[in-house]
């Protein structure tokens, strides 16, 4: 490693829209942008074509390639903005590596079973009976205090009592 370069992965996302030829032209282009910022690309590797998890400017599927290189970390933004400007890529991270590069070794491709759905049988509608009311629990919920439409209810008046009155009852109660 040459003195100040530091050590760097990007996973690039191409779109699908082009043949095998092309889309490694792309990779190209990013391969030669780490060259002219004085970069040193350490390995290239075309992933695989894949579905991605939600859509990217309405695209489903893309293409991943991963490239290593060295690159001083002064010059890693300028690369990164002239890889947004390009718009080769649709999407693009770019890690940071510490200690050496591993290689890659792609695992197996997944391979998800098909799914089997029982068939579907309806069975036919049947309209469900209309309900009943049963008059005299309706008439029993009836609060029995309820006044007829109408009326108002008075509220119960309660007995006045007098200063006089009330200052003699404290003076038993306290036994003057």
């Amino acid at each position: 490693m040459t003195e100040g370069l530091q050590k760097y992965e990007i996973l690039a996302l191409f779109p699908l829209t082009g043949t095998e030829e092309e889309l490694k032209a792309m990779a190209g282009k990013i391969e030669e942008r780490i060259r002219a910022q004085g970069g040193a690309v350490v390995s290239s590797v075309g992933l695989q074509k894949g579905k991605l998890p939600y859509s990217v400017n309405r695209l489903r599927q893309a293409y991943h390639h991963l490239i290593q290189f060295e690159m001083l970390p002064a010059v890693l933004g300028e690369f990164q903005r002239a890889l947004l400007l390009g718009g080769d890529a649709l999407r693009f991270t770019v890690t940071k590596i510490k200690g050496t590069f591993r290689p890659f070794i792609a695992s197996p491709a997944k391979v998800m079973p098909a799914k089997v759905r029982p068939a579907l049988t309806r069975a036919p509608f049947i309209p469900a009976p209309p309900p009943t009311f049963n008059q005299a629990a309706i008439t029993r919920a009836r609060a029995p205090e309820a006044a007829p439409l109408g009326e108002v209810k008075k509220a119960e008046e309660k007995p006045v009592i007098s200063m006089e009155e009330l200052d003699r009852k404290l003076e038993e109660i306290l036994g003057k």
